[in-house]
């Protein structure tokens, strides 16, 4: 009911005017009784204000309540915000740092590669070598086969100190082999490790 027709209610209950139809009396009872209904409606009007009044004042509790909560939500969003703004700051960080590692991991991965060319250099420079190296031996022994060609090696001939390796070799040849020949020796002499109770070669 709006503000409007309360009014008109209530002013329609102060109305006394009395009507020149019928007796005083039963105009004045048609009069209360029409007064009667009328406070009832304003009393129904009035009883349902009171109940507006009451929701009214439980929406006023539940305003509160939802200034209340939206405080505590604007409060919340000002932490996310705030939480957000560190992990946006640290995720720069981590892709700056992610940068510089891809920056760090490309030049390694070209130092590599230089060292993997500079290795095979090396490779290839060690086995130039080590043909070469197989080579000078081949030629070593060559020249050691050839050298050891016109030489003599004898086992077993007793050592004396202070002896005179060539004239202890003619007399082995003479006397042990037999051969009675005067031979022409470059170099006579003992070879070899002296181990004791070994002899060494002549």
């Amino acid at each position: 009911m709006s503000f409007e027709s309360l009014l008109h209610i209530v002013d329609s209950s102060i109305d006394l005017s009395v009507s020149d139809d019928g007796p005083i009396m039963d105009q004045i009872v048609q009069l209360l009784t029409n007064m009667d209904l009328r406070m009832k409606r304003l009393e129904h009007v009035m009883f349902k204000i009171g109940n507006i009044e009451t929701l009214l004042a439980g929406m006023k509790g539940q305003i509160s309540e939802i200034d209340s909560d939206l405080k505590i939500m604007k409060e919340k969003d000002k932490d996310r915000d705030d939480s957000l703004m560190k992990i946006s700051n640290l995720c720069d960080k981590v892709s700056k740092k992610t940068e510089e590692n891809y920056a760090r991991i490309e030049k390694l991965s070209t130092d590599v590669k230089s060292i993997h060319d500079h290795s095979k250099s090396v490779v290839n420079q060690v086995s130039t070598i080590e043909s070469e190296h197989d080579k000078l031996i081949q030629t070593v022994i060559d020249l050691e086969c050839r050298s050891m060609k016109y030489n003599l090696i004898f086992h077993g001939l007793k050592e004396n100190t202070g002896e005179n390796t060539e004239e202890l070799l003619r007399l082995f040849i003479a006397r042990e082999l037999g051969i009675d020949y005067h031979f022409e020796f470059g170099n006579v002499h003992r070879f070899g490790r002296h181990d004791t109770g070994r002899i060494a070669q002549l």
